[in-house]
């Protein structure tokens, strides 16, 4: 079995946002303490528009906003 590159995230976590800006900053926070693996965190925004993406983005979340 090949060793796996340590940058690589080998742990995913995806939520949906609805207007959650208040906390989504403290969820991805913690995500990062969540696994000793890289963790890939992606949010998938319901309501884009009101902030999510940047927070998303300031903790190195994939962000993917879908059609109102």
């Amino acid at each position: 079995m090949a060793a796996q590159s340590a940058a690589r995230p080998t742990v995913a976590a995806i939520t949906v946002s609805y207007d959650s800006g208040h906390v989504l900053p403290a969820l991805l926070a913690s995500l990062k303490h969540a696994s000793r693996n890289p963790v890939q965190a992606v949010v998938v925004d319901n309501l884009p528009g009101v902030g999510v993406e940047t927070l998303a983005e300031q903790a190195g979340a994939l962000y993917l906003p879908q059609p109102s």
